[in-house]
């Protein structure tokens, strides 16, 4: 299978999950804490797996790899305050043969308060390092649509 920087419509391949903010995530003032952003992401990211493919867990067991945040790129528009409901979307903006980029936006009734990319990268349970996605999780999000392009 060839993938080349494979590009993806912003709604073709987009989840979304709503969650409750608890005193445990923000500061004293009621504002949640910035490194709780990351959390967010890797929440948006495991349920986005769960839904398109298989779960992170399956994965790791089925193919003895696990994704790695390789990078990520964090803008915080708005605060998000204790008790608020906030939406998580994530979706898949570029695919290529060792990692998946994300975009995250953070919501709160529809307003955006969080939004960033980040690169997941599948690494060898054993030995640590990069490996390649495995075809058929792959196959999961090549359609003839993203070919003929």
């Amino acid at each position: 299978m060839k993938i080349d920087d494979i590009l993806f419509d912003d709604k073709k391949y987009l989840n979304e999950i709503t969650r409750r903010i608890y005193y445990a995530e923000t500061d004293a003032g009621g504002i949640v804490y910035y490194g709780n952003l990351c959390k967010y992401i890797e929440i948006g990211c495991a349920e986005w797996f769960r839904k398109y493919t298989i779960s992170l867990s399956e994965i790791t067991k089925k193919y003895n790899l696990f994704f790695v945040m390789k990078e990520a790129n964090l803008i915080y528009d708005k605060p998000v305050f204790y008790d608020e409901e906030i939406t998580i979307r994530t979706n898949v903006n570029k695919m290529k043969y060792y990692s998946i980029q994300f975009r995250t936006e953070i919501l709160v009734n529809g307003e955006m308060r969080y939004h960033g990319q980040n690169k997941m990268v599948s690494v060898d349970i054993r030995t640590k390092r990069p490996t390649k996605i495995p075809d058929d999780v792959l196959l999961a999000l090549i359609t003839s649509e993203n070919l003929s392009e």
